[in-house]
């Protein structure tokens, strides 16, 4: 593959253009193999070396595209992320048949997977180049245009025919293990009486390092054919060796394209292969240009018989020779060299152009692949949208062309209550540009609000606050404006709308309430009607749950839409293993009077005292009950079985799940809760950690909806101690929390943008910006 790099680069720079050549280096070979014109630009490249550093190598180089060639996960990966953080459209070259490279791919996760991980790249591609049309047939998802299918180009031989000939049999990189030499060596065996004045000379390095290198060596030497099969080792000129050749051999069960047989095509040399080798069975057209062995269970019985049959017949051979060497025009450098450049300037234009992919994502891969696919598009910094039509690269470089306004009425950025908000909005400012409106926050929470404007203000109702959301709307030209409920935003949302419609600014407005309403009567209801009666003014409504919908805000409301918890998807989440041994549970969450953790405390310490089982409980978190719980647990001197842990950090969470064998996912089955999912619940999930969660209608709804394994009970003692006897008794089994990661990861903040939010607000856009088009039209 690296010669069919230098090559390119070499033609393309004869061309006319400017050429980095880029290549890993290793501890043994620090050069290129090939040679390369001077005047390309050599960058050698390492695994560790500095993405900021390489980026700016790139960008400095002006380059136009950038061609990858590749065969397996490893030499793709990160080359892709580096060239497309740099805003490169990229050309795929793929150096072998699709099945090999997915084997590799694979070999490391027998799920199946990893398999899908290759059409990632190709999706996120300006082009897919392959060496043979049939393999085409495995990217058939993208559009025609973007997959192409032509050879290497190879110089044909202008002396082929004339060299003296040898009766000599050619095989090449026989001690490669996937060239499979045995059989060949088997047919000699078979055949030496017959044709003795034969011989079979192997091309390549022939080495004793190894069990296959010896096996190769210790049947020689047991079926003594010294005499007949000679090594060559290493040649500088291949040409030479085919054209005192009468016949070449190639014993792999797989390959690409075969460089070996177009090489005996260009010297006019007949080919034996496998018609179950792909890329072999391609090249070599039966009885026309070589002949191809059919049946792979006797193998070596029809290679002997091919092997016999042009060893016997001059005058067939020389009939195939020639079909062979004229079958060899089609890798006419210039007209494959044309097809790279042609390719090559085409891709040039996605520099300027958005990318395209042929069909929304969720047409292309299995259901149960797609969020696999869509995460690792997040960790290449590509961004799909809602039709999964348009590729917006994630860089400092990218032209973000649409503002969005977040206002935070419900918690200041960055508090506990708006973790996720915080992680959404950081994601969103990649592609958008963000400005947020928040209460003053505690200087004493530290988030990371790197990537967009955050001011803080008093009051949302306050003249100074509805002047600066006023100045903001006009001068950042904000396409949509995103409203976190909390308390008193009516009168910003109607401003914001009275602005925007008077201005023509064309603002399209995003109202989130996020859990229930979360207040006592006449408050509740005074909310809801302020919710309905804004209505008229809110594009899209966003809640966590149906229960929102249905119990909370009376009317129908249209369009609205279901956003799942966000939660940070651990990247070491526990190694599953059979849980009938549970000792130490983990409740973590707020401890106010409202949460009830006091009651939860009595259950487990009244459940201790009647059970068998050594049981203990750490609870983590703060809040205006946390004196009274401790108050309690040192009179009824439960410090041995309770302990309150105090509060935890969130980027500590999952290192302390570590200690504990199930998680209580627990919240008061009350109108305040019971629509209100508990955001542990998922991440007990994501953990892979046994769940013991209160069955308010919110968890029941998403144990059903998001497919979760938990042991559900009623928020009451007696269900409580049948619920934590069951899970003692019977366990959880590794199935069942290994589903639960999988089906965790559907809450990942990135899938969470990907699948909810950026369809939302690409409808949205799209509408604000057909509008607009109508008035200008009509203007």
């Amino acid at each position: 593959m690296e010669r069919t790099a230098a090559n390119v680069a070499n033609e393309m720079f004869s061309r006319g253009h400017n050429v980095c050549f880029v290549y890993e280096i290793d501890p043994i070979c620090t050069f290129t193999a090939y040679p390369l014109s001077a005047g390309i630009k050599i960058l050698p490249w390492h695994q560790d070396i500095c993405e900021e550093a390489f980026a700016n190598i790139m960008i400095n180089f002006s380059a136009d595209v950038a061609l990858i060639l590749y065969c397996n996960e490893r030499e793709i990966e990160l080359p892709f992320r580096l060239l497309a953080n740099c805003c490169l459209p990229i050309v795929l070259h793929e150096g072998t048949n699709p099945e090999r490279i997915k084997h590799a791919w694979n070999r490391k996760n027998e799920d199946g997977v990893n398999l899908h991980q290759r059409s990632v790249y190709h999706s996120a591609a300006s082009a897919v180049r392959v060496t043979l049309p049939s393999y085409l047939d495995s990217i058939d998802f993208l559009d025609d245009e973007r997959k192409i299918s032509f050879p290497n180009a190879f110089v044909r031989n202008s002396n082929a025919g004339q060299a003296v000939k040898r009766k000599q049999i050619i095989h090449v990189n026989g001690f490669k293990q996937n060239k499979n030499l045995l059989p060949v060596l088997q047919a000699m065996s078979t055949l030496r009486t017959r044709f003795g004045e034969w011989q079979l000379l192997l091309v390549g390095r022939a080495v004793r390092i190894n069990k296959h290198h010896e096996s190769i060596y210790q049947f020689i030497e047991t079926h003594q054919l010294e005499d007949i099969i000679k090594f060559s080792g290493v040649v500088e000129n291949i040409d030479d060796v085919f054209a005192s050749s009468d016949i070449h051999v190639i014993s792999s069960h797989s390959e690409g394209l075969p460089n070996v047989v177009i090489e005996a095509m260009c010297n006019g040399i007949p080919s034996i292969g496998y018609a179950f080798c792909p890329g072999t069975n391609e090249l070599i057209v039966h009885n026309q240009n070589g002949l191809l062995v059919e049946e792979q269970e006797g193998e070596v019985k029809g290679l002997t018989e091919a092997m016999a049959q042009l060893m016997a017949d001059s005058n067939l051979r020389r009939r195939l020779g020639c079909q062979a060497y004229q079958d060899s025009q089609m890798f006419e450098p210039k007209l494959i060299f044309d097809q790279w450049e042609r390719m090559l300037t085409n891709a040039a234009k996605d520099k300027i152009n958005s990318f395209c992919l042929s069909q929304p994502f969720s047409d292309i891969l299995p259901e149960e692949c797609r969020l696999h696919k869509l995460r690792q598009l997040r960790k290449l910094g590509i961004n799909p949208c809602s039709s999964g039509l348009t590729i917006e690269r994630r860089t400092s470089c990218v032209n973000k062309t649409h503002t969005l306004l977040f206002v935070l009425t419900n918690a200041p950025l960055g508090s506990l209550g708006t973790i996720g908000t915080s992680e959404v909005i950081r994601r969103l400012a990649k592609t958008y540009k963000v400005i947020v409106i928040s209460e003053q926050r505690n200087p004493a929470v530290v988030f990371d609000d790197s990537g967009f404007t955050v001011t803080y203000v008093d009051s949302f109702n306050s003249k100074e606050t509805l002047s600066l959301v006023q100045q903001i709307l006009v001068e950042e030209s904000v396409d949509l404006v995103h409203i976190y409920r909390g308390q008193g935003e009516f009168k910003l949302l109607n401003e914001i709308y009275r602005i925007s419609h008077q201005k023509q600014l064309g603002v399209k407005i995003i109202y989130d309430i996020k859990s229930p309403i979360l207040a006592e009567e006449p408050k509740r209801t005074e909310l809801a009607f302020n919710i309905q009666k804004s209505a008229p003014l809110i594009d899209h409504i966003i809640s966590l749950s149906d229960f929102t919908f249905k119990h909370n805000i009376k009317l129908p409301l249209s369009p609205h839409s279901i956003i799942p918890l966000g939660i940070n998807i651990p990247k070491q989440p526990r190694l599953p293993q059979a849980t009938l041994q549970i000792k130490k549970l983990v409740y973590i969450g707020s401890l106010t009077k409202k949460r009830g953790v006091l009651k939860l405390i009595k259950w487990f310490s009244s459940y201790s005292r009647i059970s068998d089982n050594d049981l203990y409980l750490d609870i983590y978190g703060h809040g205006n009950q946390s004196h009274e719980i401790e108050t309690y647990i040192k009179k009824h001197k439960l410090m041995n079985s309770v302990v309150l842990k105090g509060f935890i950090p969130q980027e500590q969470l999952f290192a302390k799940l570590s200690d504990y064998d199930a998680g209580i996912a627990y919240v008061p089955d009350n109108e305040t809760f019971s629509g209100s999912p508990s955001l542990k619940l998922i991440e007990f999930a994501a953990f892979g950690l046994p769940i013991l969660a209160t069955a308010t209608a919110a968890h029941r709804d998403y144990v059903q909806k998001y497919q979760l394994e938990a042991t559900l009970f009623e928020d009451d003692e007696t269900d409580f101690h049948k619920a934590v006897k069951d899970l003692c008794s019977v366990g959880v089994s590794i199935d069942s929390l290994n589903h639960n990661i999988d089906q965790a990861s559907k809450f990942e903040f990135d899938n969470l943008i990907i699948e909810h939010i950026e369809p939302i607000y690409q409808n949205l856009l799209v509408s604000k910006q057909t509008s607009e088009a109508a008035v200008k039209e009509k203007a």
